[in-house]
C-alpha cells in the first residue's frame, strides 16, 4: 500500500513554491469547523493554500488552490472551487462536480460520502486546528500523511474538499463504486 501511496504522490509531481498567504477578503467566517454555517458570508471561504503529502521522510505537493478558487491536483486539469463549497472539474468531455460539501455536513464525491465530524474529515483522516492530515488507520494511527501550507482555520472546508479530491486520484485510496450525486446537494444542476 505504501508503494501505490507514492507511486501516486510522485505521479502529482513536486514543484516547489512559496507557500502562499490567506487572502483576508475571502477569508471570513463564523465558525471555521462548519463549512455552512449561517451568516458566515461565504460557504467555503477560498483560501490560496497546498497539500504536501508527507511519508517516510519524503514530501510532495499534491494539489494547490489559488485565490481565484482554481484548484491544481496533478494528473487532472485545473478544477475550479466556488464559495458554495463545489469543486467542478472536466470528466470526460463534460463540466461536472468532483466534490462538495452538503447542508449536513457531508462531503461528496463519485467514491464515497462521509460524514464530518469534529476534526474527522474522512473514514481515515482527521485534519487538525494546524492544517495537519492525520491517520485513523489502525497501526498508523496519530501519523502525518500530510499538511496543508498557507492553512488557516477559515480554511477547512476548501481543504477537505482539496484532501478528498486528492484521495480520489490514487488508486489505492479509491474505491471503484461510482455514487449518485447527493440529494441535497448545493452544486445545483452539477455544472458551474
Amino acid at each position: 500500500m505504501r508503494y501505490l501511496l507514492w507511486a501516486g504522490i510522485l505521479a502529482c509531481g513536486s514543484q516547489s513554491a512559496p507557500a502562499p498567504q490567506a487572502n483576508s477578503a475571502t477569508a471570513a467566517s463564523e465558525d471555521p469547523n462548519n463549512a455552512n454555517s449561517e451568516g458566515s458570508g461565504l460557504a467555503c471561504p477560498i483560501v490560496p493554500m497546498r497539500l504536501v503529502a508527507t511519508a517516510a521522510g519524503f514530501s510532495s505537493t499534491v494539489a494547490r488552490l489559488d485565490d481565484s478558487g482554481v484548484v491544481r491536483v496533478s494528473p487532472l486539469g485545473p478544477l475550479q472551487l466556488d464559495t458554495r463549497g463545489c469543486i467542478f472539474g472536466q470528466i470526460s468531455s463534460r463540466n461536472d462536480v468532483w466534490a462538495e460539501i452538503t447542508p449536513r455536513a457531508t462531503v461528496w464525491t463519485s467514491r464515497e460520502e462521509v460524514a464530518l465530524t469534529g476534526d474527522q474529515v474522512s473514514n481515515a483522516h482527521t485534519l487538525s486546528s494546524e492544517g495537519v492530515v492525520l491517520s485513523l488507520r489502525p497501526g498508523s494511527e496519530g501519523t502525518e500523511l500530510a499538511h496543508f501550507e498557507g492553512y488557516a482555520p477559515e480554511a477547512r472546508c476548501a481543504a477537505t474538499l482539496m484532501l478528498h479530491v486528492w484521495m480520489a486520484t490514487v488508486p489505492s485510496m479509491a474505491d471503484p463504486e461510482e455514487l449518485p450525486p447527493p440529494n441535497d446537494s448545493v452544486c445545483g444542476d452539477r455544472r458551474p
